[in-house]
């Protein structure tokens, strides 16, 4: 069984629960397929020519589709060992948000990318963890994670200023990081 990142996910479920779309295509596929077939019949030819057309374009699409998505890339980052990343907070200039994701995750994976976007808007460090892999699978069990995904901002004395383990929009992950981040700055400017 394959799998990535040396987790225990299987690759196929990375894979079907990443990208869901994939079954409209085959159902897409399926469809064109059957009326293909009900042409040839209708207009009474072999159907040996409709079956390969159809053949064709089904490997054309997967083949389209394995070159164009992005399934071959990993959603997070192997990570460093929890030591390295509590150095890697205390050495920080600016807070830090940690993103603990599931590899399988879709929401995790789309939402990944828009708070991605909060580290170059708000003066953030952002690191993504799978779950799956360590230091990720350390920072579950220390912070009782449960769900992902699950955010962790810390500022740069590794201390927990905030933690989210609901699915919430980016929007009020960014207010609450300003208003976190306006804090530390009044704190460390006394």
């Amino acid at each position: 069984m394959t799998t990535t990142q040396e987790s225990h996910i299987p690759l196929w479920r990375i894979i079907f629960n990443r990208y869901g779309y994939v079954s409209l295509a085959i159902i897409a596929w399926a469809l064109l397929t059957a009326l293909i077939m009900l042409l040839a019949l209708a207009i009474n030819i072999d159907l040996s020519f409709p079956a390969a057309l159809s053949a064709a374009l089904a490997f054309a699409a997967f083949l389209a589709w394995w070159q164009l998505s992005p399934h071959l890339r990993h959603v997070t980052p192997p990570a460093p060992s929890l030591e390295t990343l509590y150095t890697q907070i205390r050495s920080s200039e600016t807070p830090v948000l940690i993103s603990l994701e599931s590899d399988y995750c879709a929401y995790c994976m789309t939402i990944g990318k828009r708070i991605h976007q909060l580290e170059r808007e708000e003066n953030l460090r952002v690191i993504r963890l799978s779950v799956h892999t360590e230091p990720g699978k350390s920072l579950v069990s220390e912070f009782r994670a449960n769900t992902t995904p699950t955010y962790l901002l810390m500022d740069n004395q590794a201390n927990l200023i905030e933690e989210w383990t609901i699915a919430l929009p980016v929007e009020r992950v960014r207010y609450d990081v300003r208003r976190h981040t306006a804090t530390h700055k009044a704190v460390q400017a006394e």
